[in-house]
């Protein structure tokens, strides 16, 4: 890397693809920092949430939050889905997803759970 990069006001000191993939077989990006600390990410995710300055965390949420909406709306536009059914959609999904992290609760956590993701939730409950 020439110039310095960033997750958050995290400077990431290298990056390198693993072998793991995501659920939908997508790339993973493992990235070292420089404080010694390292995170695994989906690369789509990273390509969108690196940056050549320091930003808070409020700021990488937004742009994940971004991405994920328009994968939403494709999903939305591929199957057709009427407008008036959105709402119930959203609501249904939050309501699946809840009940799986609970689920998932029940079992023994080895991240805090700021660290925990979706992924990890469907690999204990599915």
């Amino acid at each position: 890397m020439d110039k310095k990069q960033y997750i958050e006001n995290k400077e990431i000191e290298s990056y390198s693809i693993v072998e793991r993939k995501t659920y939908f077989g997508n790339e993973i990006v493992k990235v070292k920092f420089t404080d010694n600390s390292e995170k695994e990410i989906p690369k789509d995710i990273f390509d969108k949430i690196v940056s050549d300055t320091v930003s808070d965390a409020s700021t990488v949420q937004n742009k994940i939050a971004e991405f994920i909406a328009d994968k939403i709306i494709e999903l939305f536009i591929n199957y057709e889905i009427k407008i008036v059914d959105i709402d119930y959609i959203f609501n249904t999904t939050v309501k699946l997803l809840n009940a799986a992290v609970e689920k998932a609760d029940e079992k023994l956590w080895k991240k805090d759970k700021y660290e925990k993701t979706i992924y990890d939730v469907w690999q204990l409950v599915k």
